[in-house]
């Protein structure tokens, strides 16, 4: 069986005394070996990027829950001529900037906080640092800047005041990027962070109707799966509590189904799992109700699938079929596990 699961400025505070008689004066520079890795750009002026993967609609979150995730990405070269400065390596830090307690700060969105994420997986406090990049680099050596997560985007509250649509995104104004040697420099903000978003916040009420669906095969004969054969099913997922058709309407226009599961191949269809007791030799492809088969590593627009629009419920139609994948079946179980996430264009 199949069954899915509904699834920057920063400031610094500085104490200033003044004497009627100056004896002396000073002051802390910035310390030029903090740009030893960069962009391509003096320190405090490099650029690094954050780029927002899926974003579920609004209504589909919990309160705490995770409308989306973005990652960073970027890349660095190091100094050419000059040897590295510290053996305990370069590093980038994010800070949040907003000050407030705890891990989740505050965004211009209302509704909408976001949970920064270190390089070691742990939340950056909102009024702390932490590590994102971290290299032992080598003389004119260039990295890539990669963390899955970095960024993700909570529900913080049951209802936002924004009007029902699509809204973009934004990161706090006051995050940073600041650079340091481990154990040998003081941290220097290193640059500017870009974000790239593809999908918006969608406020809208629509929800699935069913927490999960099941696709039963029942029993099949290994003979029906011979010279070609396939076995279909037929399944439907229903959308409701829209408020209306033309509510209902908008939302089918500029959303997308998002699929994961471990099962997925790189030609988007699905293997069965490898268990004790599974059948072996097959695979599931997953075909709208015209039978086109539907690439689940790829995003599927709602407003180009087989649907029907009844009063403020949208029902999606699909086929599930079970085909030969080796010449050789092992009888068994069918089962896989597939995750649905709505998202926004």
């Amino acid at each position: 069986m199949i069954s899915y699961l509904g699834g920057y400025s920063f400031f610094r505070s500085y104490l200033v005394i003044f004497f009627v008689c100056v004896i002396y004066s000073g002051f802390v520079s910035a310390d030029y070996r903090n740009n030893y890795c960069n962009s391509g750009a003096e320190l405090g002026s490099n650029s690094i990027s954050f780029k927002l993967g899926y974003l579920r609609p609004f209504s589909e979150v919990e309160v705490g829950g995770v409308l989306g995730t973005a990652a960073l990405v970027g890349a660095v070269t190091c100094n050419a001529v000059e040897e590295p400065y510290g053996k305990l390596g370069f590093s980038l830090q994010v800070g949040p900037g907003t000050g407030e307690p705890g891990n989740i700060c505050s965004t211009p969105i209302d509704g909408v906080g976001v949970r920064y994420r270190s390089a070691y997986g742990r939340a950056i406090p909102c009024d702390h640092w932490d590590e994102v990049f971290l290299v032992q680099p080598k003389k004119g050596g260039y990295y890539a800047v990669s963390l899955d997560q970095a960024v993700e985007f909570i529900k913080t509250k049951p209802r936002t005041s924004l009007g029902p649509g699509l809204h973009e995104l934004r990161l706090p104004p006051s995050s940073y990027i600041s650079s340091y040697w481990k154990g040998t420099t003081n941290s220097n903000i290193w640059g500017n962070y870009a974000f790239y978003s593809t999908a918006k916040l969608l406020v809208a009420d629509c929800r699935m109707v069913d927490a999960n669906k099941t696709v039963d095969f029942e029993g099949v004969n290994p003979y029906h799966l011979a010279d070609g054969g396939m076995v279909e099913k037929k399944f439907d997922l229903t959308l409701g509590s829209c408020g209306s058709q033309s509510a209902a309407e908008e939302f089918n226009s500029v959303a997308s189904f998002h699929f994961q599961s471990k099962n997925i191949r790189t030609d988007g269809r699905l293997e069965n799992d490898r268990c004790e007791g599974c059948a072996k030799g097959i695979l599931i492809t997953v075909a709208n109700a015209k039978g086109k088969m539907i690439d689940l590593n790829k995003s599927y627009l709602m407003r180009g699938g087989d649907y029907s629009l009844s009063g403020e419920r949208i029902t999606h139609h699909f086929l599930a079929r079970l085909e030969r994948d080796f010449k050789n079946i092992e009888a068994g179980r069918i089962q896989v596990v597939l995750t649905l996430i709505i998202s926004s264009l």
